[in-house]
């Protein structure tokens, strides 16, 4: 339950934070050079990583809530 709730607040902060981000993004009123785009690529999220598919995956225990 706490992790569940902590897991609903760092999505919210998130949420809003980009929602602050993009909106500093759309009231610059700059064009932007050719090539660039205003959304970043999927390559750039912070989240996205390089995964070796032969590595053997140490699994953690599962927690029980």
């Amino acid at each position: 339950e706490f992790a569940l709730q902590l897991l609903r607040k760092e999505l919210m902060a998130l949420t809003l934070s980009e929602g602050r981000l993009r909106q500093g993004q759309t009231n610059k009123g700059e064009p932007l050079p050719a090539g660039e785009n205003r959304e970043p690529s999927r390559n750039s999220s912070p989240c996205s990583m390089n995964v070796d598919m032969d590595e053997p995956v140490k699994m953690p225990k599962a927690a029980y809530f």
